[in-house]
């Protein structure tokens, strides 16, 4: 009976300081899903990658790559997994996510034609077809289209690492890009119907030999750990609007360093001309037992506050083994 009533006061106990907790500590606490990507291979870790965090009807929704699913928190510090009523069978990666208050968008990168999915009770975890095939980004190649091959006016397969943005007169906008090659791109569209509007816009090209930040590889080295110089990769467009001003994000320069980051480019328009700030980057980690910070979305909580989720990388069990991170932001 004594072993009874002292495990019920544990219980009790640890009850209240789960109610008391009031902050958290990165990486974010989620149960992070195993990736299935290598198991044929005996490879076995849990990673978190690309997080897209929006505010819908009260709660917050967070996907990411590779869950099978997506969590759920009214707090930011309690994370609950939903399992989805259907999923794509190659899974998710780096996914868009937009709220209009009565319906949650979700778009997975793709480099062909595809369904998407949306929800208008994602807490139930029921998700239903937002369209069962994507009309093709204009002047887009297929996939496996050999980049020296593009003419000037030609976009790379797309959309890949998709930001989907509302605006406050309702009209939808993406950016996309995953390249050390080819820049962030721009373009208006319509959600249903499913159209885009236009020809893409080209927006962000890195500027390593000016932006230090931007460089490369292991503390910014620009090289491969064989030596190897490569030109540093851009990814993962967020846009945010705050006081009339547009926040075109974007994560650099490679997820498997230190220092990947989160950068932003400014405009007074969605489609620019955009401007490079001068306090770049916005979200940096370059140290810690979890380092780096790029390639994740800026959302307001309930309470007006901003923050700026992340990537931060491990690289313990594999090469791509990452976590989630959420930092406060401000403008």
């Amino acid at each position: 009976m004594k072993t009874l009533v002292f495990t019920a006061s544990l219980l009790a106990l640890a009850t209240a300081v789960h109610a008391e907790q009031t902050t958290y500590a990165n990486p974010v606490d989620l149960d992070y899903r195993y990736n299935f990507e290598q198991q044929n291979e005996g490879i076995s870790y849990r990673t978190g990658a690309d997080p897209a965090v929006v505010l819908h009807q009260g709660a917050y929704y967070l996907f990411q790559t590779l869950a099978d699913g997506y969590w759920r928190s009214e707090d930011l510090i309690h994370w609950n997994f939903i399992t989805p009523s259907r999923w794509p069978f190659e899974s998710i990666v780096a996914p868009a996510l937009v709220s209009d208050g009565k319906t949650l968008y979700i778009m997975q990168s793709h480099t062909r034609q595809t369904g998407l999915l949306k929800s208008d009770d994602p807490a139930s975890g029921k998700l239903d077809f937002w369209v069962r095939r994507t009309p093709p980004v204009p002047t887009a190649v297929g996939e496996g289209t050999d980049d020296s091959h593009l003419g000037p006016d030609q976009v790379q397969p797309s959309p890949w690492d998709p930001g989907l943005f509302i605006d406050d007169d309702g009209k939808w906008y993406m950016y996309w890009g995953s390249s050390n090659i080819y820049p962030i791109y721009g373009i208006e569209m319509t959600p249903e119907p499913f159209v885009y509007k236009g020809k893409p816009n080209r927006f962000i090209w890195l500027q390593p030999e000016k932006h230090g930040w931007e460089r490369f590889g292991q503390d910014h080295s620009g090289k491969l750990p064989n030596g190897t110089p490569i030109k540093p990769f851009s990814e993962g467009a967020w846009m945010t609007k705050v006081n009339g001003k547009y926040y075109l994000q974007y994560g650099a320069p490679g997820t498997e360093y230190n220092v990947y980051a989160n950068g932003t480019y400014v405009s007074d328009k969605p489609l620019g001309p955009f401007t490079y700030a001068d306090y770049n980057p916005v979200a940096y980690k370059p140290g810690g037992f979890v380092e780096g910070a790029g390639h994740g979305s800026t959302f307001r909580d309930k309470y007006g506050n901003y923050w700026n989720t992340g990537t931060p990388w491990i690289g313990y069990n594999w090469t791509f083994e990452r976590r989630i991170d959420m930092l406060p932001a401000k403008f």
